[in-house]
């Protein structure tokens, strides 16, 4: 016999209802005037900030003297990235790289010209540019690691003028000296005092010709103890880069009283 389960007349509401509210639900989701939750914002990994990094290039070059020997005493190089991107390097400085001296290393944003050059910039202690030649390096290339091969510092002239005792021909100790440049500059050295380059009281007062190679006057200031000036005073010598010349001061003795 079939059996029919007849639902309650407040069961059937109750249903109803439902259905209405359901259906009014889905309706109020579609309205983009109703409100919604908000969803949760979620910040950018460190990763997705550098989806598109600045591409870069690391630059090298050596800085030698005329004997092929890596020079020592820091120089400072100009390097650059299309000219645009430039930067002033002294070696070993916290932007070099490269822990070895002499060989400068710095990273750079790669140029769109592929244009990337390094120049010396300025002399050191024993060696300086020798402006009338070549002092800069370019290359183009599209690599991120860049060769731009050896920049060469000559050493400054040497010049050394020894106090010489006429009779003798024994150095004599404790005279002074002026050296005089191309363009007038001068430098002053007392032997074994401020601008002698050995520092030693030997007879022999020694220079950096610091403004290159050319023709230097040297004058002697102040003569050896218990000796005269000498006549002429002053005098004239060609100097030249990576070159000592020496000269010999012939001095007498002063006449006893």
């Amino acid at each position: 016999m079939l059996s029919i389960d007849f639902l309650s007349a407040a069961r059937r509401t109750a249903l109803v209802a439902g259905a209405v509210a359901l259906v009014a639900a889905a309706a109020c989701s579609d309205d983009t005037t109703a409100p919604h939750a908000r969803k949760a914002s979620i910040p950018p990994t460190a990763a997705q900030g550098f989806l598109n990094p600045v591409p870069m290039a690391l630059l090298t070059v050596q800085v030698r003297n005329a004997g092929n020997e890596l020079i020592l005493e820091n120089p400072r190089v100009k390097l650059t990235a299309g000219g645009k991107d430039t930067v002033i390097v002294k070696d070993n400085d916290a932007t070099d790289l490269n822990p070895t001296a002499g060989i400068i290393s710095v990273s750079l944003p790669k140029a769109a010209s592929m244009y990337y050059g390094a120049c010396l910039f300025e002399g050191t202690a024993t060696y300086g540019i020798d402006f009338t030649k070549s002092y800069c390096h370019t290359v183009w290339t599209s690599a991120s690691t860049i060769d731009l091969g050896t920049l060469i510092m000559h050493q400054y002239p040497n010049f050394g003028g020894e106090m010489v005792d006429a009779a003798t021909s024994k150095l004599v100790r404790g005279g002074q000296m002026k050296l005089i440049a191309p363009d007038g500059t001068s430098q002053l050295a007392s032997d074994g005092g401020a601008g002698d380059i050995d520092g030693s009281a030997n007879g022999i007062i020694n220079f950096w010709a610091k403004k290159g190679p050319g023709t230097y006057t040297y004058c002697e200031t102040i003569p050896p103890i218990g000796y005269a000036l000498t006549n002429p005073v002053c005098k004239t010598i060609n100097l030249f880069w990576d070159v000592g010349i020496g000269v010999s001061v012939l001095h007498s003795k002063l006449a006893s009283r």
